[in-house]
C-alpha cells in the first residue's frame, strides 16, 4: 500500500508539472529556440504540405558556405568572411561545397521538447509496472538502439520506393493502409538525384507509452511505445548542385504484442507519424 500511495503521488505531481510546463511551453516564444526569424518563417511555409512521406525540402534562402572539418550544429547563418579565413583556400579546381539548411520548427515542437523531462519520468514509470505484468524486458537503452537501427532501415526502404521491403519491421495493418494510400514516393517522382540520406537519428526520450488489448477476440495484449525523435536528413534534388538538409522532429509508434499463450512479436513499427502518413 505505501508503495502504491507512493507511485500515485509521483504520478499526481508530474501531471501538475506537466500541465504548467505545457502553459508555459504555450506561450514561450518560438526564439527562445535561437532559430533565425527568417529561416522560421521559411520553415513553416514549407512544411504545409505535410500529406508526403518526405516533404520535399526545397532552396529556401541563399547558400552557405560550409566550413571544412565542421559539420554544422545549428541553424545559425555563419559569417562567409569569418568561415573564409577559418578553413583556408579551397583546394585548386574544386569549390567549397554550399548546404542549405531548413528546420522544421512549430508551435508542437516547443511544446513537446518543454513536456519531454516529465513525459518521459511518468511513462518509464508505466512501462516498469507494465513489465511486472507483460514479458516486455523493458529497458529504455536496448530500446533507443533498436529506435535508431529501424528509423534507418525504415527511412532507407522508403527513400527507395521499396514498399514490401516493409515486411517484418511494421505491423500488418500499417503495411495495408500505406498500399491503399499509395502514399510511398519513389525518387524518380520526387525529382531526387539519390535516395535522402538520414544523417543522424536521436531518440530525445519517451513522449507516450501504454498498454491495452489487442485485436478483438484475440485474447492479446499490446504495448505501444511513442519515442521523440531527432532527425537530421539530407536530400539532393535533380538539376541541383547543393544538396538540402533538413533537422526535425518525429514520433513514429512502436508496439509489442503479447499473444494470449504468451509467444511476443517483438517490436515493429505500427505509426509513422506527422509527415509519413
Amino acid at each position: 500500500s505505501r508503495l502504491q500511495g507512493w507511485v500515485c503521488g509521483s504520478y499526481c505531481i508530474a501531471m501538475h508539472q506537466l500541465r504548467v510546463l505545457t502553459g508555459l511551453a504555450k506561450a514561450c516564444p518560438a526564439g527562445l529556440l535561437q532559430v533565425p526569424r527568417s529561416q522560421l518563417a521559411a520553415a513553416q511555409v514549407q512544411f504545409q504540405r505535410r500529406a508526403r512521406p518526405y516533404p520535399l525540402a526545397r532552396v529556401l534562402s541563399q547558400p552557405e558556405p560550409d566550413r571544412q572539418g565542421e559539420h554544422r550544429q545549428d541553424s545559425e547563418s555563419v559569417d562567409p568572411s569569418a568561415s573564409a579565413s577559418s578553413s583556408g583556400p579551397p583546394e585548386p579546381g574544386k569549390q567549397r561545397p554550399s548546404r542549405h539548411v531548413a528546420v522544421h520548427v512549430d508551435q508542437d515542437t516547443v511544446v513537446d521538447l518543454a513536456t519531454l523531462p516529465v513525459r518521459h519520468i511518468v511513462r518509464q514509470v508505466n512501462l516498469h509496472f507494465i513489465n511486472l505484468w507483460v514479458p516486455l524486458a523493458w529497458s529504455w537503452g536496448e530500446f533507443k538502439d533498436g529506435v535508431q537501427l529501424a528509423y534507418r532501415a525504415v527511412h532507407d526502404i522508403l527513400g527507395k520506393g521499396d514498399l514490401e521491403g516493409l515486411q517484418g519491421l511494421v505491423t500488418e495493418s500499417l503495411l495495408e493502409q500505406l498500399r491503399e494510400e499509395g502514399s510511398l514516393h519513389c525518387p524518380t517522382k520526387e525529382g531526387w538525384a539519390e535516395p535522402p540520406e538520414l544523417r543522424i537519428v536521436r531518440p530525445l526520450g519517451i513522449f507516450t507509452a501504454f498498454a491495452g488489448e489487442g485485436p478483438a477476440g484475440s485474447g492479446s495484449v499490446v504495448v505501444r511505445v511513442v519515442p521523440l525523435v531527432h532527425l537530421v536528413e539530407e536530400y539532393r534534388y535533380l538539376g541541383e548542385a547543393d544538396p538540402v538538409t533538413l533537422r526535425r522532429l518525429q514520433k513514429w509508434a512502436f508496439e509489442w504484442q503479447v499473444a494470449e499463450g504468451g509467444a511476443t512479436s517483438g517490436w515493429r513499427g505500427c505509426g509513422l507519424g506527422r509527415g509519413w502518413e
